[in-house]
């Protein structure tokens, strides 16, 4: 995670690549940043960052299903995406056999991983440095004095899912295509309080509770030591995938809480496009209509599909 425009005492303020914040703004008594250099500085912080992450949009064309198409297109797409949705189709691709995910929603889940449609989660910071600002040890001790983090108020964290999601730390092949991979990985419902001492926390960082779904099913909504929440019918737990190489729907409590829901929407697309042999061309057109699909996303009008006789 990257903190952008802290105020800072003896360093300048983080910006983006590309834009320069002088460490010798004037500044107050207290050593701090004047409020009229300030917010300039984060502004600029601010527009570089958004620019930044609208570009990357627009140029990989990674929205929904409209990636999913593209990828899937005859011609421009990419063979390897083809590949693993033949093989995964033409196979049992609801049958889990035992594992935490069925092949399609692997597919599903490395389309999303590779496409990453949300390009990152904003955290603001609490005042982390006065006493009674955290009391997760029990102690209200604030984060500020126990660990000297160097947040200070009026900042945030950026949480960048793409380059998480393809992060070499997490996958020894971050760019290959592998909707295998997450039979490997730790789900929600396998982050307990043991997982956490073996990561190294003191404790779980978020108590492990359920809460009874009162509709008359035998259901519940259950989290993980992150915070992950997840579905537990009859017993068994409907976890997703709790591991930071895989970030396109966020973090722990932060989360999207539609995870699993818009899993479920693109396996219905994709079992269509199966069943009825759709295919998706390019049209190749010299000046395709530009279309807003969502904040910050704009793509080319550019492809077509067809179902096979």
């Amino acid at each position: 995670m990257t903190c952008r425009a802290r105020r800072a005492r003896a360093r300048p303020v983080v910006a983006p690549k590309g834009i320069a914040i002088r460490a010798d703004l004037p500044r107050t008594r207290s050593g701090k940043i004047s409020a009229a250099c300030r917010a300039p500085a984060r502004s600029a912080c601010r527009k570089a960052t958004s620019r930044r992450w609208r570009t990357r949009h627009q140029r990989r064309d990674r929205m929904g299903i409209f990636g999913i198409m593209s990828r899937l297109s005859q011609d421009g797409g990419d063979p390897a995406v083809r590949a693993a949705f033949e093989k995964t189709m033409s196979g049992n691709p609801d049958a889990a056999n035992g594992a935490p995910y069925t092949p399609i929603e692997m597919f599903v889940m490395e389309l999303f991983r590779t496409i990453s449609p949300n390009g990152g989660s904003i955290s603001s910071i609490m005042d982390t440095r006065q006493a009674g600002s955290s009391d997760n040890y029990g102690d209200s001790v604030s984060p500020f004095v126990r660990f000297g983090l160097p947040y200070e108020r009026s900042g945030y964290i950026i949480s960048p899912h793409t380059s998480t999601s393809f992060d070499p730390r997490h996958w020894t092949n971050p760019q290959q295509f592998d909707p295998d991979r997450y039979r490997n990985v730790p789900t929600s419902a396998q982050v307990d309080e043991a997982k956490s001492k073996q990561i190294g926390f003191a404790k779980c960082p978020f108590d492990l509770t359920t809460m009874k779904v009162n509709d008359g099913r035998n259901a519940a909504m259950a989290n993980s030591a992150f915070g992950t929440v997840f579905g537990v019918v009859d017993g068994e737990p409907l976890p997703v995938c709790d591991y930071a190489g895989f970030a396109p729907f966020g973090f722990g409590y932060r989360r999207c809480p539609g995870e699993q829901l818009t899993i479920q929407v693109f396996e219905d697309f994709l079992r269509k496009v199966w069943r009825d042999k759709i295919t998706f061309r390019s049209l190749n057109l010299p000046n395709p209509r530009q279309v807003p699909i969502g904040p910050n996303a704009v793509i080319d009008d550019n492809i077509t599909f067809a179902r096979s006789s």
